[in-house]
Parts: C-alpha cells; structure tokens; sequence
C-alpha cells in the first residue's frame, strides 16, 4: 500500500515526534491495562485520568488540582472531573489549606493508598518489563531527550 503524501510531501507523519509518543504512550499504557484493571474499586476499573491522578498523590507529585494541572499537563476541567471521580469512589478526600484558604489539598483514604500501593506493584512490574527491552544507556538518553522536549513546550 503506498503511502498518502498531501501538499509538497515535506512533512512525514512517521517521523512527527509528538505522533509517535502518544502512540508509545498508547501502547504500552495498553500492554499494561489488563493488570492495571485488577486493581478494581467497586467492581470497576479506573480510568486512565484517574490512575494518572492517583498515582501522582501515591508518590507525592501532586498535592493540590492545581498541581495535577502542572505535574500531568492536564486541563483544569479534566483534573476537576477526574478529583471529583476519585473522590466520590472514597480514594480521595480533599481538605482546606490552612495557609491558603483559596487552596485545597488532597490526599488519599485508606483505600485509595490500597489501591495506589496495588497500582504501584503492576507499574513496577511493567517498568522491569519496559527496561528490558531498551538498555540503561538508553533509557537514559530517552529520558533526557523527554526533558528537553518538555522543557521546550514549556517555552512555546
């Protein structure tokens, strides 16, 4: 099958950086998700926003929504939605800051840090998987490369 070229053909999407993350991204997010699912609350597994959110309170990369929305580059209304959702399931509870009153904090139940704990075993166990498959010289490098890329999105 020949490939679709539009416009002068200059640009390809094989080679579109922002294309191939969020297909990575994609896929490895679903190599993991059947395991990730065992990881139930109710019955029912977590969203994607959701693990994303809990698992930045588990480790203690964000305390408050405005956080989530620098830590995981999500919009306000996804944060909010995914808060809300954690919240009505027990994992989360959100408290007044007593420094800040316009700011509040949130921290995990004692069934959200069951559920994180559970969660941080199966990406502990993909993380071993993933680095498997590229060596150490290399993750490194992919990981500086990432930080550059992020850092100059920043800047856009």
């Amino acid at each position: 099958m020949s490939k679709k070229t539009y416009g002068d053909g200059s640009f390809n999407l094989d080679t579109y950086i922002p294309f191939n993350i969020l297909y990575t991204e994609l896929m490895m997010y679903r190599s993991g998700r059947k395991d990730i699912e065992m990881a139930l609350v109710d019955g029912k597994p977590l969203s994607q926003g959701e693990l994303r959110v809990l698992v930045c309170i588990y480790f203690g990369k964000a305390a408050s929504p405005s956080d989530f929305i620098e830590a995981l580059g999500m919009d306000k209304a996804l944060v909010t939605r995914n808060i809300n959702s954690l919240s009505a399931k027990n994992l989360i509870v959100l408290t007044q800051d007593t420094s800040d009153k316009r700011r509040k904090l949130i921290s995990l139940t004692s069934v959200g840090e069951e559920v994180g704990a559970e969660v941080s075993k199966i990406l502990s166990k993909y993380n071993d998987f993933f680095d498997s498959a590229i060596t150490k010289t290399e993750k490194k490098s992919l990981l500086k490369i990432l930080s550059k890329l992020n850092a100059a999105c920043h800047e856009l």
